[in-house]
């Protein structure tokens, strides 16, 4: 039996084998069976003791636990009473099969049926430095009548893209800074197709430091068609090799910080109350122009009390007899026409008309409809015929006309004097009303 102990010993290290690995390389047991019988550290490629449960438990019970050849060699022998040989240790795992290039569900594309998928030219950087920006190009040739994402860029947290874009250590550039998205559209679209550029960046987050390749997974692009129909397209996944900011530097050392920038905020106490400085202000300003505006307003001066005109007329009269005008030969032609003025002033005030402005037919006419008649009416027109002859005919009056003159001027004031004159006197002067004039 011991002339077979160690073909039994290759045969059992065989089974043990085949049994952890149902499928083998076809290389692989040669080589295990050479290293288990050659030297002593061939048992670290021979898989565990597991395998084989049975012999494990005879070959603690009688031999030396399989250390180096000759041992192994007696465990061949103690294997002719019932035991199996106890291998010593465990192969290493072998990779998993699994790993890989990830698969990327990001993007599902949809093309309508009859429709034709827009071609794609894209460019994407081969490398790049961990935290700068990576542009995203897309040269989209499509039909004419259809419009590269109609909405814009409406992309969402819950769609698909973000997590696998997570995932690959990638974010999206913030909208509102310098590397915000961009779209250019054809301007004219003119024949059975038109060009749409699309410019995306991306930014390049890896965990670790190094040079780290990363995957950008594929970027779902809306196309909306004529008919309203919107089929989406996908880009392929683009691998980009980051660099650390510092990598080429030798020696890099520390370097301060940036020079201050000036922070401007909203102020919005401020803002609101200038606000309401500059609307008061102008308010203010226009309560000051109405203010000018109201007290500069024509305002009506009321009359002082008019005096009444037979008053007027006998003070007037009085004041020419004593002004030494009767003595003077060479004013008496002048005495003559403010005599007759005075008269005829009175009787337009007294009766209601403008007696200055009107003739002497004029006021005969005024006089003649004044209810109750004039008092003396033949002496009014008497003297009024008289200084119109003296007047029209340039004829020379003499001292004793002016007096006459004088004196039934004072007569016609006279007679024509209100009852109540003598009595207490009105506010106003009286007089008849215009429609009896």
């Amino acid at each position: 039996m011991r002339r077979f102990g160690p073909l039994l010993f290759v045969l059992a290290l065989i089974a043990s084998v085949a049994h952890a690995q149902p499928e083998p390389a076809p290389s692989a047991s040669p080589p295990a069976a050479t290293a288990s019988t050659s030297s002593p550290a061939a048992p670290s490629a021979i898989p565990s003791a597991s395998a084989v449960p049975a012999a494990e438990g005879d070959g603690g019970a009688t031999g030396d636990g399989g250390s180096g050849g000759a041992g192994g060699a007696d465990g061949g022998t103690d294997a002719t009473g019932g035991s199996a040989p106890v291998p010593a240790a465990a192969p290493e795992p072998e990779p998993d099969q699994d790993e890989g290039d990830p698969t990327f569900t990001a993007c599902e594309e949809y093309v309508p049926k009859g429709a034709t998928r827009p071609t794609m030219e894209e460019r994407f950087p081969a490398t790049g430095i961990s935290g700068y920006a990576l542009k995203l190009e897309m040269v989209i040739t499509h039909g004419a009548g259809e419009t590269v994402m109609p909405e814009g860029f409406s992309l969402k947290e819950d769609d698909q893209f973000f997590p696998a874009l997570r995932e690959s250590h990638l974010a999206l550039a913030d909208f509102k800074g310098h590397a915000a998205p961009l779209i250019l559209r054809p301007e004219s679209k003119q024949g059975a197709t038109a060009t749409t550029t699309v410019q995306l960046y991306f930014v390049g987050l890896p965990p670790d430091p190094g040079r780290q390749p990363l995957t950008l997974p594929p970027v779902p692009i809306s196309v909306a068609r004529a008919n309203g129909q919107v089929m989406t397209i996908c880009t392929r996944p683009h691998v980009v090799v980051l660099e650390d900011p510092i990598a080429n530097e030798p020696d890099p050392k520390v370097k301060p910080n940036p020079p201050p920038r000036p922070q401007r905020e909203e102020w919005v106490l401020a803002k609101q109350g200038a606000q309401i400085l500059l609307a008061s202000l102008a308010l203010g300003a226009l309560l000051a122009f109405l203010f000018t505006r109201w007290r500069n307003r024509p305002r009506e001066i009321p009359e002082p009390p008019r005096e009444l005109p037979w008053i007027a007329a006998m003070r007037e009269l009085e004041a020419l007899r004593r002004s030494g005008l009767l003595d003077d030969e060479e004013r008496l032609d002048e005495l003559f026409d403010r005599v007759d003025h005075c008269t005829r002033r009175y009787l337009g005030e007294r009766y209601g008309f403008d007696g200055l402005e009107s003739t002497t037919e004029e006021i005969r006419s005024f006089l003649s409809r004044v209810r109750p008649p004039v008092t003396d009416a033949d002496r009014v027109e008497k003297f009024l015929s008289d200084t119109d002859l003296v007047k029209y005919t340039e004829m020379q009056p003499r001292r004793e006309d002016c007096a006459d003159v004088l004196d039934r001027a004072e007569i016609i004031v006279a007679k024509t004097t209100p009852a109540y004159a003598n009595d207490d006197p009105p506010a106003e002067a009286p007089g008849p009303k215009k429609g009896a004039a």
